[in-house]
C-alpha cells in the first residue's frame, strides 16, 4: 500500500495513516545561493502532524486505485498504520522521499527529505549590468518610459540651472553698474565742492 499513499501524498500533497499520523508536502520557494552562483529550483520540504485521521477523498482514492470496497480500504489501512507504528517503535523507518520516522519519549521524531520538483534543475546565476534599461513608470494616470522620464527630469533641471545662472549673472551685472554710478556720482559731487583759492593781487599799504 506504500505505493498508492506516495501517490496519493504526490498529487494532492497530503496523506494520513492511522495510528501513525499525517504528511504534507509544504512548498518552498526558488532560493539564490550566492557562494555557487546557482539559483536552486522550488522544491517540496515534508512535515509530519500527529494527526491520524484520514480523509473520505483519500480513501475513495485507494478503492479506485485498488478497485476494492472502501470498507474494506478503510480496514486494510487500519491494519497498515498499526504494523507500522510497530515498525517504528522497534528501529528508525524509512520512507523513500519522504523521510525518516523514529520513536520518541513523548512523540514520533520526523526528518524530512527535501523533495525536488521533477524537470526543474539549478540555474546559474551571474550579475548582469545593462545600461539605458526601459521601464514603464506611472506618472499620475498616464504610463511612461523611464528613459524619457529621465529625459524630461534632465531638461527640466537643465532649464532650472539656466535661469539660476542668468538670475545670478543679472545681479552680478547690477551691483557693478551700481558701484559704477556711486563711483562717478561720488568724484562729482566731491569734484562740485572743492575751493579754488587765489593769490590777492592787492600791494600791501605802508605807512
Amino acid at each position: 500500500m506504500f505505493h498508492q499513499l506516495a501517490s496519493y501524498l504526490t498529487q494532492y500533497k497530503q496523506v494520513s495513516i492511522p495510528q501513525v499520523g499525517s504528511f504534507q508536502l509544504v512548498p518552498t520557494p526558488a532560493m539564490l545561493d550566492v557562494a555557487s552562483k546557482l539559483i536552486l529550483p522550488p522544491t517540496y520540504l515534508p512535515q509530519y502532524s500527529d494527526t491520524d485521521l484520514v480523509k473520505e477523498h483519500q480513501l475513495d482514492f485507494l478503492a479506485t486505485d485498488l478497485n476494492a470496497d472502501k470498507e474494506h480500504i478503510k480496514e486494510q489501512l487500519e491494519n497498515f498504520g498499526k504494523d507500522l507504528r510497530q515498525r517504528i517503535q522497534q528501529g528508525v523507518f524509512s520512507w523513500k522521499g519522504v523521510g525518516k520516522l523514529e520513536a520518541g519519549e513523548a512523540a514520533m521524531i520526523f526528518h524530512p527529505d527535501i523533495v525536488e520538483t521533477k524537470g526543474l534543475t539549478a540555474l546559474p546565476a551571474e550579475r548582469v549590468l545593462r545600461k539605458n534599461v526601459q521601464h514603464t513608470v506611472r506618472r499620475g494616470e498616464q504610463e511612461i518610459l523611464s528613459s524619457s522620464f529621465d529625459n524630461k527630469e534632465k531638461e527640466v533641471v537643465k532649464k532650472r540651472s539656466l535661469i539660476e545662472l542668468i538670475g545670478w549673472g543679472v545681479v552680478v551685472v547690477s551691483i557693478v553698474l551700481l558701484i559704477v554710478l556711486y563711483v562717478n556720482n561720488g568724484s562729482n559731487v566731491f569734484s562740485g565742492t572743492k575751493m579754488k583759492v587765489h593769490p590777492s593781487n592787492a600791494s600791501s599799504t605802508h605807512k
